[in-house]
């Protein structure tokens, strides 16, 4: 229980950290049985600027219970316009030498990976993104939850 607030309490503090390039970020709670694979984690995100260009990163937090390497995703997004676009995202949660990619404290680790990187929403709207796994098992178990972050693309 110590461990799990010092983890909220550091993500938090980063969350308030964060530079004014994130315009979105939310993470949503899977059931601690595992997440169903008909259970989509459904977001819905304002756009206001289509100037701008956007990453859009998947975040995972995940405990050590996990049982494979990497993790596939189905995601859904439905435009303004509701015009539907469906992606598949993989995500390495383990390197090749078997360590847990990413942060973390204890068995809990944290890892965001790129869904779509420079890209530019052509609508203003809200935009809805509905996310399933893609993994063999009827209820995935070793996932603590799943986010969307969106932010400006960074220019070097």
């Amino acid at each position: 229980m110590k461990t799990k607030l010092i983890i909220t309490l550091f993500l938090c503090l980063s969350l308030i950290s964060c530079n004014k390039q994130t315009i979105f970020s939310e993470q949503k709670d899977l059931s601690q049985k595992g997440w169903d694979k008909n259970t989509a984690i459904g977001f819905d995100v304002d756009i206001n600027d289509t100037i701008s260009s956007y990453d859009i990163l998947v975040t995972l937090r995940n405990n050590e219970t996990y049982p494979n390497q990497n993790l596939w995703l189905f995601i859904e997004e439905i435009k303004p316009d509701s015009v539907i676009k469906k992606d598949t995202v993989q995500c390495f949660l383990v390197d090749n030498q078997g360590y847990w990619i990413g942060t973390g404290i204890g068995s809990l680790h944290y890892i965001s990976v790129f869904y779509k990187q420079n890209i530019q929403f052509k609508q203003k709207g809200t935009y809805h993104y509905n996310i399933k796994h893609g993994m063999r098992y009827d209820l995935l178990e070793g996932l603590n939850d799943i986010g969307i972050k969106i932010k400006k693309t960074q220019e070097d």
